[in-house]
């Protein structure tokens, strides 16, 4: 099977770097994600281990599509009965630069109706699988929008179309351990690629002074014991008609397999030195549970605190975080002064390593310090940068000392 694991912006090449991780051998890394040949055990065993791409979806074919006539005419030549019958619920998702539009590449000259937008596009898409499927079963499948079985998701580049259909149904950044009323600044497959990047290896202390729900820290101990982000959830295809059966069978045991691995990579852990900070109680309280939730909080403290009171970490620490920016404010300030309130605080600091999201164009002027590196990303429609800098005298051969919560800081509490 011709599969594409999705990638968010920027984050491609930790898409294949994990692939190649879990033997599976990238034909192409393109900037929307990686080309896969696999067999179903070895996709299955990608959808229950894959942390940074967004979906893995069945390649079936590449259309042609100048206009919407011809846009019907290609898709109803597909063998949709190979994959659908009238049972089963069906989505079509359209995305990408229609034919004729701005931002399309040159392509043939259209002579049919035009594809005005992508709701149309949908439309017409659906009209032409259930017309095929009536052809064959004499009754069209019903339209589920919210939780279908298979979803089709159409991808315009112009006068072509690649056309696929999703293995996940939820994206694969649901990893079933976000409480559904908690604020998301960042999902759960970019938070992973921000901590892959920092190279945190588990070998010194991991804090996170500004953790909001935790996530950052969540998928950072996920990433490091190897434990599996899909091994508590369903997938579509476990409903396809022809193909659930087998995919669920295989699931199972990727599943089953991944979760015995996690308890012996927890239980085996106890040396981790993870703390996480927040002012702000609720998400102090939200972060306790989306980290029970992942079944790290034998591994993870996470305390009330100020980021701009921070205690001096010991050597060999990584701070990862992700300040507000955007619209998310810290309580009681604004960005800007955080940013050089921050920077201040963190240049005391002896040998620590900082890998921090700027999603402002005026955090590097106020933080006040130089990136060794940077790595661009997009977290929706915000542009986003990892920064690494560093503090204090280095190489640092060992951490020295353990992170100490609020609790155990001289002076009184903040409030």
């Amino acid at each position: 099977m011709e599969l594409l694991a999705t990638a968010a912006t920027g984050t491609a090449g930790f898409v294949a770097t994990e692939c190649r991780r879990l033997g599976l051998q990238p034909l192409a890394v393109r900037s929307d994600g990686v080309l896969l040949d696999l067999e179903p055990a070895q996709a299955a065993h990608a959808l229950v281990h894959l942390r940074v791409a967004t979906r893995l979806l069945l390649l079936l074919d590449d259309i042609e599509c100048p206009d919407a006539d011809a846009f019907y005419e290609s898709l109803s030549r597909l063998f949709w009965p190979d994959w659908l019958d009238d049972r089963h619920t069906l989505a079509v998702r359209c995305s990408g630069a229609l034919p004729g539009s701005p931002e399309a590449p040159p392509g043939r000259r259209s002579h049919g109706p035009p594809i005005a937008n992508h709701v149309f596009a949908s439309q017409r898409a659906k009209d032409a699988i259930c017309d095929r499927l009536r052809q064959r079963y004499g009754a069209r499948p019903s339209v589920d929008l919210d939780d279908p079985d298979v979803t089709v998701h159409v991808r315009f580049a112009g006068d072509r179309a690649t056309v696929a259909l999703d293995l996940c149904g939820e994206p694969l950044h649901q990893r079933g351990y976000r409480v559904a009323e908690a604020e998301a600044p960042i999902k759960e497959h970019l938070a992973a690629a921000i901590a892959i990047g920092s190279g945190w290896d588990g070998g010194g202390p991991l804090l996170e002074p500004l953790c909001g729900s935790g996530t950052l820290l969540i998928e950072a101990v996920l990433n490091h014991l190897s434990i599996a982000p899909g091994r508590r959830r369903d997938f579509a295809v476990e409903r396809w008609p022809w193909h659930g059966p087998l995919f669920g069978k295989l699931l199972d045991e990727a599943r089953e397999a991944a979760q015995v691995h996690a308890t012996a990579a927890v239980a085996g852990a106890g040396g981790l030195d993870v703390l996480g900070l927040d002012f702000d109680r609720g998400a102090v309280r939200t972060a306790k549970i989306q980290v029970q939730r992942a079944g790290l909080a034998d591994l993870i403290r996470v305390e009330r605190g100020d980021a701009r009171r921070l205690e001096a970490p010991p050597p060999g620490t990584v701070i990862l975080t992700n300040p507000p920016y955007g619209v998310r404010l810290l309580a009681g300030g604004d960005n800007v002064a955080l940013y050089r309130e921050l920077g201040q605080r963190f240049a005391t600091f002896e040998g620590v390593d900082l890998h921090i999201v700027d999603g402002h164009e005026a955090f590097l002027g106020a933080f006040g310090a130089t990136p060794l590196e940077s790595l661009t990303m997009r977290n929706g429609a915000l542009p986003i940068s990892l920064r690494h800098m560093r503090f204090g005298q280095w190489p640092v051969t060992q951490a020295t000392g353990r992170l100490r919560t609020p609790t155990e800081a001289p002076g009184p509490a903040q409030d």
